[in-house]
């Protein structure tokens, strides 16, 4: 008894991989038609031609012909055993999902994607199979070829150990737990000054008594950034069933002259010798560097992480707060605190000392109101730089992995018009 079971035979021109893989395991052709690809079997083929001739449409007849000199043509050993790169989009849900797998099997990312895609793309081989239309020993390969891809292949790598002598697997150190992240690391001109700032303070706090606050002011208009490397990384915790999420940022500084000896001769007029040698040794400062006559190179760091998690509805939340521009001021505050030590506060509470202090004339505890005033604020702006960051960094990801050409249109098939995040979502080992 016949299957019932009826292979497509129509297609977007932009599955034409798809339509190609149903003619190959039909034995049939697949050409253009009225913008469309559609797929025909031996059997029709001579209809196909002879209403070709009657519109005077020589070149869709000549196209089938040309198509079926293949139709009898097996697929070589070669073609099975190529493969190509392919991207995937995935949702950050999905992408946080995929992580988790891949640190509980002790599986790439790349080797995780193609075993759970390889799911619903054997179920579709399975329905296609259940077609009469399809030539059986045309289609045995396929589930071959369908196992071997979606196995992870972990070639062992030995290496000699120092303290043991011993050779050891490297497999057994491998971390598929963590995976960095890209982002758009959002610089402009602005955060570039604002970096600036706390180092400033910092250089006014640690120098306070000892070298003249005139001084170190001279100094932090020719502070420069170098560099600010964004690490951005996730990783799933297996005892705590956590994934976290952090996001560490160094700023790189140095000072730049136009003309460091005059600026020199003018530091040791007004402040001595003895002061500036004391502002360097402090620093860590060297004369003769690149930077127009000091060599410097200090840091100052950022570094904080978060439990990240996804809802039953795919949201994505930080921290147990739903990452979204209606939260922004929260996850800020957040940030804030991660940054500073301590609470973002209201600076109205602190403008009423401000002006008292101007109207008793105290303008120096004015200026030290007002200077934690700045920092907060300065603080707050960076937040906010940082608070772009976490929610570029949570963003849809790109998955790559190796794929014969062969098995793409199954994907296509598989898929169905959904989306890769769909299918991650509904495979069953994936919570």
């Amino acid at each position: 008894m016949e299957s019932s079971i009826a292979v497509p035979t129509t297609f977007d021109p932009k599955f034409e991989r798809s339509a190609e893989l149903i003619a190959y395991l039909t034995k049939g052709i697949a050409y253009r038609d009225n913008g469309d690809i559609r797929v025909a079997g031996k059997s029709e083929l001579n209809k196909i031609i002879a209403k070709k001739y009657e519109q005077k449409d020589f070149i869709g007849a000549n196209e089938i012909l040309e198509a079926t000199r293949n139709i009898s043509t097996e697929w070589t050993p070669f073609k099975l055993a190529e493969r190509v790169s392919k991207s995937v989009r995935l949702s950050m849900s999905a992408y946080l999902k995929v992580i988790k797998y891949a640190a509980q099997n002790k599986l790439s990312l790349s080797d995780s994607i193609r075993k759970i895609l390889s799911a619903p793309m054997k179920k579709q081989l399975d329905i296609i199979t259940g077609s009469s239309a399809v030539v059986n020993e045309r289609i045995e390969p396929l589930y071959r070829l369908l196992d071997n891809w979606s196995t992870a292949n972990k070639k062992q790598k030995k290496v000699m150990t120092v303290r043991s002598g011993r050779e050891t697997d490297l497999e057994e150190y491998r971390d598929y737990s963590s995976h960095s992240l890209d982002c758009n690391r959002c610089f402009d001109g602005r955060i570039y000054d604002l970096l600036k700032k706390p180092v400033e303070y910092q250089f006014h706090k640690e120098c306070e008594g000892t070298i003249p606050k005139e001084m170190i002011d001279r100094y932090a208009p020719y502070l420069s950034v170098d560099d600010v490397p964004v690490v951005n990384h996730i990783s799933f915790n297996d005892e705590k069933n956590e994934t976290t999420l952090g996001i560490s940022a160094t700023v790189i500084f140095g000072f730049e002259f136009e003309d460091y000896e005059a600026f020199e001769t003018e530091i040791i007029a007004d402040f001595g010798a003895e002061a500036m040698e004391k502002f360097y040794n402090e620093r860590g400062i060297e004369k003769g560097g690149a930077y127009g006559g000091l060599g410097a190179h200090f840091t100052f760091g950022y570094d904080f992480s978060g439990i990240i998690s996804v809802d039953a509805e795919n949201k994505v939340y930080f921290e147990n707060i739903d990452i979204n521009e209606q939260n922004r001021a929260i996850l800020e505050a957040w940030i804030f605190k991660k940054n500073t030590g301590k609470d973002y506060e209201d600076p109205n509470i602190h403008v009423d000392q401000v002006k008292d202090a101007i109207e008793q004339g105290d303008y120096g505890m004015a200026a030290k109101i007002n200077e934690v005033l700045a920092m907060d604020q300065t603080h707050k702006e960076i937040s906010s730089w940082f608070y772009d960051i976490l929610f570029d960094s949570t963003k849809s990801k790109v998955v790559t992995f190796i794929i014969p050409p062969v098995l793409l249109g199954l994907l296509e098939l598989a898929k169905g018009g959904r989306r890769v995040s769909d299918l991650v979502d509904e495979y069953p080992e994936v919570a």
